[in-house]
């Protein structure tokens, strides 16, 4: 999943390192030295960022920045960066009170862990919201749904669904398959009570020449 990146760090080698590690990750990085040139780019080029690192100071620029960042990117995750003078950081924290600040020494480390955070979280929501759903919120059905997610996030390769008709066993293979590894394919539905069980038998599995009348060739399965 590719991100959209804002970067604004005032230090060259730094704001050049965290650039290219986040865009071998393969998202689109902004970086810039000062709040004032983010500003321009983000209004001319009309982009809302996924993440923004910025260096923690007190400057009037910067708190123009977060409130354009609040207002057109609501969902954008705001990260501070400690500044070179490590002693403005407690002065910035308390008025600000942000979340954390990462260290300079190991911004790029955690800038990536940060960005496959975002990822997942968004390929989980996205997937969430493309999958079927399912009504009620009693104690049982939140069971069924919190383990259809287990087992929907668990790698499993094969799952059997039963249950009596009407139970809903359509609506939670298509919500397995929604929620898993495999949502950027295709959900294919197969009526095996419709199709003959010897052609069933060859469809799902394959065959050898002569297996049965007119089997000439091998069918991989």
């Amino acid at each position: 999943m590719e991100l959209v990146i804002l970067v604004v760090e005032p230090e060259e080698a730094l704001r050049e390192r965290l650039r290219g590690v986040l865009r071998e990750q393969g998202h689109r990085v902004w970086a810039f030295s000062r709040p004032s040139g983010a500003m321009d780019a983000l209004a001319d080029n009309q982009v809302e960022p996924d993440i923004a690192f910025l260096t923690a100071r007190e400057d009037p620029e910067m708190d123009r920045l977060l409130d354009r960042l609040r207002q057109a990117a609501a969902r954008c995750q705001r990260i501070w960066i400690t500044p070179p003078d490590d002693a403005s950081a407690d002065r910035f924290a308390a008025a600000r009170r942000p979340r954390g600040l990462l260290s300079r020494s190991e911004v790029e480390t955690e800038a990536r862990m940060i960005a496959d955070r975002v990822c997942r979280t968004r390929e989980r929501a996205r997937a969430m919201a493309g999958a079927p759903r399912m009504l009620g919120d009693s104690p049982a059905m939140r069971e069924v749904r919190d383990l259809i997610e287990r087992v929907a996030t668990s790698g499993a390769e094969t799952v059997l669904v039963t249950g009596e008709s009407g139970t809903g066993k359509d609506v939670t293979a298509r919500r397995l398959h929604a929620i898993g590894a495999r949502a950027h394919g295709p959900f294919v539905e197969v009526d095996c009570a419709s199709i003959p069980a010897n052609l069933l038998e060859s469809e799902r599995f394959g065959h050898e020449p002569g297996a049965f009348t007119d089997a000439r060739t091998a069918k991989i399965g």
